[in-house]
């Protein structure tokens, strides 16, 4: 039997690396998280939670510029500093950081800072140094995308990391893609009083989302005076007159800077996947099963697939990773049987005979027409759900 430095190695400390890293230790598994950045990742650092702290500035500026005397309010200058809100994004940003460094002290989780890379199934390597683990995860993240002919200068074509991190706001701005991205700094940008035009390839916003909201979405957004082009084609853009000049197949648009919010990538390359044999997918995702299993048996991966979301679910062979049926609170079941854990500690459930009575509405239990027993019900109705949707199958 070789020898193990750790029970689990953590390949990412983003928000996908570090609740499963915790999750490990709760169940009694030494972890190593191999992080080169900061923990949290993108989404606390550069993504999620600083811009919802730019928005939330921007709205209540908004919203007493725009409609103070309604609420009675009176103010005869109303203005914004935006060093402050900058200073107070970071503020947000470092509390939840310090919790995140905290959370992994009392876990007793080891953080290794540095570049990791995949040596074979069962080592990381970074510099000069190797972690030893029985199992690794992979949850490496994502990057910025851009398109073709044009290069991030981070002054007139940005990334929506540079404008997250930016220490001003433009007199205009063109932002090119309409999915989540796109119409949140676009709804950002509007609100702190910036002419935005905003560009989307497709028929019409967010068109990831059902069609009602996207036409619920351009009414607002025309009646706040966003200019919204959709099926608009981007073939180029180049700096002129102090701005940025925009190409498309309707004519030139523009902007004192030009935001490329077209989607995130990847970060799948150069950590060691091809050496291993871990198919990957044309477009850099990792091919998983619906375990969340690389095509490398053995490890248990939490691939890149979750496009930077919010961790969910780490996905893993219970026996494998020395979690128990009864440790995972999912019940008895044969060794090697494949179950859902949760990152957060909501997972699947065995139910109770007396629950199942209690979803059948049989006498004795309360009537679900009752207010009082909404909460009770909504609970009931989310973990059978859950349990229809992660049935335990067979390792």
């Amino acid at each position: 039997m070789p020898a193990f430095d750790f029970d689990v190695a953590i390949l990412g400390g983003g928000m996908a690396g570090y609740p499963a890293a915790i999750r490990g230790a709760q169940l009694g598994l030494k972890v190593a998280l191999v992080e080169s950045d900061k923990l949290g990742g993108t989404c606390l650092h550069i993504g999620c939670i600083p811009t919802k702290a730019l928005l939330e500035s921007s709205e209540l500026y908004h919203r007493v510029a725009a409609r103070g005397t309604e609420f009675g309010l009176k103010a005869e200058v109303v203005g914004y500093d935006f060093p402050t809100i900058s200073a107070r994004r970071d503020a947000v940003v470092n509390q939840l950081y310090k919790g995140v460094q905290y959370l992994m002290k009392k876990n007793k989780i080891e953080v290794v800072a540095g570049k990791g890379r995949l040596r074979d199934r069962n080592t990381l390597e970074l510099g000069g140094k190797q972690i030893k683990a029985k199992d690794v995860v992979v949850a490496t993240g994502s990057t910025v995308k851009t398109l073709p002919g044009l290069e991030f200068d981070g002054k007139y074509i940005i990334s929506s990391d540079h404008a997250t991190l930016a220490a001003d706001v433009p007199e205009s701005i063109c932002i090119i893609g309409a999915g989540a991205v796109g119409v949140e700094f676009a709804t950002f940008y509007n609100q702190l009083g910036v002419k935005v035009t905003l560009l989307e390839a497709l028929d019409r916003l967010v068109p990831l989302e059902d069609q009602d909201i996207s036409k619920e979405m351009l009414n607002a957004f025309k009646k706040a005076g966003i200019d919204c082009r959709v099926g608009v084609k981007v073939k180029g853009a180049s700096k002129a007159r102090d701005g940025v000049s925009v190409d498309t197949e309707q004519g030139e648009v523009w902007a004192r800077q030009l935001l490329v919010a077209v989607g995130r990538a990847p970060r799948s390359k150069d950590i060691g996947l091809e050496q291993l044999g871990v198919t990957t997918q044309p477009n850099g995702f990792i091919k998983v099963d619906e375990w969340m299993r690389t095509s490398h048996r053995r490890p248990a991966s939490r691939s890149v697939r979750a496009r930077a979301r919010h961790a969910m679910h780490l996905l893993a062979p219970a026996d494998r990773l020395g979690w128990s049926d009864r440790t995972a609170g999912a019940g008895k079941g044969p060794r090697g049987q494949v179950r859902p854990l949760s990152v957060h500690g909501v997972g699947p459930r065995h139910h109770s005979r007396r629950d199942r009575r209690f979803r059948q509405g049989r006498r004795g239990f309360q009537d679900r027409s009752d207010p009082r027993n909404s909460y009770r019900w909504s609970q009931r109705d989310r973990a059978h759900r859950r349990a229809r949707a992660h049935p335990a199958l067979p390792g």
